[in-house]
């Protein structure tokens, strides 16, 4: 298959990862994998030196621009052409409207469009014509508009474990974004219960999404011992994960698909998590980690202070996450991806 990505996303975010992921198993399995992204972004990045061709002239205007859309769609006019491209997945709302233009010029190719936040994709043009539509969980699923209710199937994120991980765990983390939705500030107040408790460090480790925020946090933390991480977040596992030993997520109301959660059960590292979004649907309460209601801090102590002082269950709990992360493996993603595009192509003949 000849396929062409389109991801309009800057940050380090779990789109962007899941988009480099995707391509990347698809170039290990043969196929021809053209992938179209900002110049500065993280998913660049991830995909240089991997034999994807990355394309970093094709502008994606997040405004609705009609010269810089009509040069974009120009130059991939050009390349679905003399590349012969079978597919044309787009990620986000910029390039979803590019991908349906190359669509309506193209009616033979396959046109995969992607939603990975539970937010509905308003544009009712794009359902009409688009072959398929995947949700990064039935959560973000059940939040799609009613007119894209048929073609969308969900599409689990997954994570290739390429890196050998030597652990050292003594801190508890919390891998988010600094931004309100993720809910630092009950981390921040929870842990502060717990020190009082149980000796162990912890750690906030995100990119800077809401400098206001992040410099509220800073001073709301600074005198409780919490240790931070403000620089700008590498993507090494040995750095994310090599010393957590155990992993915090306190989205308030919204998560598509918790890439962190699936990173942490590959490594084999239980997770307390805001029962919010696809939570559920990763993390399995009492097994692999445990799921609380939002906005309970003392209860988030509570249930953070257990784990920390029951060495067993941690273990128990990470032997089950190791095993149940083969849900979120690479190559159930590669084979499902082949057999969706086949299905659709059968169809179109």
């Amino acid at each position: 298959m000849n396929i062409l990505q389109l991801a309009a996303v800057r940050g380090r975010g779990g789109t962007g990862a899941s988009v480099a992921t995707l391509s990347l198993a698809l170039k290990k399995a043969g196929h021809k994998v053209w992938m179209a992204c900002y110049s500065k972004s993280s998913t660049r990045k991830r995909l240089e030196g991997t034999g994807v061709e990355v394309l970093t002239d094709i502008k994606m205007s997040s405004s609705f621009n009609p010269i810089k859309m009509a040069w974009d769609l120009v130059k991939i006019t050009r390349l679905v052409k003399k590349q012969n491209i079978d597919v044309i997945h787009a990620h986000s709302s910029p390039d979803g409207r590019l991908a349906l233009l190359v669509k309506l010029i193209n009616p033979g190719i396959i046109f995969i469009r992607s939603r990975h936040i539970p937010l509905p994709i308003k544009d009712k043009l794009q359902s009409r014509f688009v072959d398929v539509a995947l949700a990064s969980s039935f959560a973000v699923k059940g939040k799609m508009n009613f007119s894209w209710i048929e073609k969308t199937r969900v599409f689990y994120d997954a994570f290739d474990p390429a890196e050998k991980l030597k652990r050292k765990p003594h801190i508890v983390k919390n891998i988010s974004r600094y931004a309100k939705v993720k809910g630092l500030f009950f981390f921040a107040d929870a842990f502060r219960l717990v020190s009082d408790k149980v000796k162990v460090k912890a750690e906030i480790v995100g990119r800077i999404k809401d400098e206001k925020l992040f410099e509220k946090l800073r001073l709301f933390i600074e005198s409780y011992g919490l240790d931070r991480n403000l620089s700008d977040v590498t993507e090494s596992l040995r750095y994310l994960y090599g010393d957590a030993l155990l992993i915090c997520l306190t989205s308030i109301d919204s998560e598509g698909s918790s890439r962190v959660a699936i990173e942490a059960m590959h490594v084999g590292i239980p997770v307390l998590a805001h029962r919010v979004g696809a939570v559920d649907e990763i993390v399995a309460d009492g097994k692999t980690g445990v799921t609380i209601k939002p906005g309970d801090t003392k209860e988030l102590a509570k249930v953070m202070i257990f784990l920390l002082l029951n060495p067993c269950l941690r273990r128990i709990m990470e032997a089950n996450a190791k095993r149940a992360s083969r849900r979120f493996s690479i190559e159930r993603m590669q084979k499902q991806y082949e057999e969706l595009v086949l299905t659709l192509q059968e169809s179109h003949r």
